[in-house]
């Protein structure tokens, strides 16, 4: 599963692999423009965010090794995210030439539990994205039909086994089914 935190994906990054960049800011890229409009970033501002945590995650490339004993890669990039937006935030108050911003008081972030639980929300979010994006590519269509009639869509199951001319069995274990490998993605990609 490429989309997971891929000790080769990082690899082929520390090698210089251009390809490697590219989905890495596929990847990533909404995540990083999610925390920016957190901290009620400007359009630019969050273009900004974007380039700037992958010129850091690129800078520290050399020295950085990924081991997942030590702790998950989405906090390490969490922490570059978080640096790279108060960086943009001091840069705009020196620009409106205001009081220097704190840390852990921007906006109506200073209560760590519950930024602490809206960015876990945005990565379960990612998560299943991730892993509706890999349904997709794994699954046969007329399973995924039926799994995202019925479980997405709110289709009775009578009604898609008419739409789909198969038996009323047939959706229910197609669903069965898809949900399944949707659980075991998600619990192979949630505490990547």
């Amino acid at each position: 599963m490429a989309f997971v935190t891929d000790p080769n994906l990082l690899a082929d990054i520390k090698k210089g692999d251009n390809a490697a960049w590219n989905l890495f800011a596929k990847k990533y890229g909404a995540l990083i423009w999610l925390r920016g409009s957190d901290y009620h970033l400007t359009p630019d501002e969050q273009e900004q965010l974007t380039q700037d945590v992958l010129v850091s995650f690129f800078k520290a490339q050399d020295s950085f090794v990924y081991a997942p004993e030590k702790g998950r890669f989405r906090d390490y990039l969490r922490q570059i995210i978080k640096n790279c937006i108060f960086q943009i935030l001091r840069k705009r108050q020196q620009d409106n030439n205001n009081e220097e911003i704190q840390e852990n008081t921007a906006f109506d972030e200073n209560d760590d539990e519950a930024k602490r639980k809206r960015e876990d929300e945005e990565w379960m979010a990612h998560v299943y994205s991730q892993a509706l994006a890999e349904l997709k590519r794994t699954v046969k269509p007329r399973k995924l039909q039926s799994f995202m009639m019925c479980r997405l869509q709110n289709k009775r199951p009578e009604d898609v086994a008419k739409f789909q001319k198969v038996s009323l069995a047939t959706v229910y274990n197609d669903c069965n089914e898809v949900m399944e490998k949707l659980m075991e993605l998600v619990k192979t990609l949630k505490d990547a």
